[in-house]
């Protein structure tokens, strides 16, 4: 039986948290910690946190530079064998889902690749995101918040990398297939997640997307053409 430590980041969420929370809170697998770190919330998000918390949390409320911050907070304090990250407009597809990570658990150099339901703001379904670990040369196809990271691992590859801003995860991922670690796809739906947030920033999200690819893989012809074709799609949805 392995332990999990479920980190969650979060500043003014008072609308989704506690949804959240609940997703986790209601798992039938029990054998868990969840590390809220709280970047000083100045809505009623702390307030909500409070009010389900139990044994099972490790509440952080403080200032920090942002979301990588905001991760390498949740990291330095894990103590579980896994570490999956929840954002706090997300929540878990089920009761069962800690559970069938559990079953699912290969070894100490596996990380476990889920796949995610997507809702619009207003809660109407969109679409199943599958994760592609085989394609993550070329883009984030590993969808961050179904994904379970073992601690060694983690402890192996550092913290994430504070200068991005957004895409943090890919440089995070790339890093860990760097360092050897196998991808494990997992079919299930793991994890329901709303759009928008900062991933929504597409024009800067891109540009880092370059910036990682470049600095991993050195420049390409096909990397430039995926980028400016990537920017003039990202332009067309902004107007």
């Amino acid at each position: 039986m392995i332990k999990f430590s479920i980190i969650t980041v979060c500043k003014n969420n008072d609308n989704t948290i506690g949804r959240t929370l609940c997703s986790v809170i209601n798992q039938k697998y029990v054998h868990y910690e969840h590390i809220i770190i709280d970047g000083k919330s100045t809505d009623r998000t702390f307030d909500i946190i409070n009010k389900y918390n139990n044994n099972n949390m490790i509440v952080i409320s403080e200032s920090d530079r942002g979301i990588a911050d905001a991760f390498n907070k949740g990291l330095l304090r894990a103590t579980g064998d896994i570490v999956g990250f929840l954002n706090s407009d997300d929540w878990y597809a089920n009761d069962g889902v800690l559970k069938l990570i559990n079953d699912m658990y290969s070894g100490e150099n596996t990380v476990l690749c889920g796949s995610v339901d997507m809702y619009t703001s207003d809660n109407k379904y969109i679409k199943k995101r599958e994760s592609y670990p085989s394609k993550i040369r070329h883009g984030m196809y590993i969808q961050h918040p179904a994904s379970f990271v073992p601690l060694k691992l983690i402890r192996k590859v550092g913290l994430f990398d504070h200068k991005y801003k957004i895409a943090m995860d890919f440089d995070y991922f790339t890093r860990l297939m760097f360092c050897g670690a196998e991808f494990k796809k997992i079919s299930q739906v793991i994890t329901c997640m709303q759009t928008g947030g900062v991933s929504s920033n597409i024009l800067h999200a891109i540009k880092e997307d370059l910036s990682i690819k470049n600095k991993y893989y050195g420049p390409s012809v096909r990397t430039y053409i995926h980028y400016y074709l990537s920017c003039i799609i990202g332009k067309s949805r902004l107007r």
